[in-house]
């Protein structure tokens, strides 16, 4: 878990999970403001292989909330 105070507009952030052979992944990353305090996930496919990518999900709740896709 990382709190990040006063968050740019937009930063680049990177995240390593370790495993031979991979680096580190990093993105850019947008702020989204919904609430005071807003959870960022990052969702890995497959945490044996962090290669085959991973996504950044907003904790969003209220009228910003959406129906997971099936």
């Amino acid at each position: 878990m990382l709190r990040i105070d006063h968050v740019p507009a937009y930063f680049m952030f990177g995240i390593n999970i370790p495993t031979p052979h991979e680096g580190a992944a990093t993105g850019l990353i947008y702020r989204q403001c919904f609430a005071p305090v807003t959870v960022l996930y990052d969702i890995i496919k497959d945490p044996s292989d962090p290669g085959k990518g991973n996504d950044w999900l907003y904790a969003k709740a209220g009228k910003y909330a959406a129906v997971p896709a099936h």
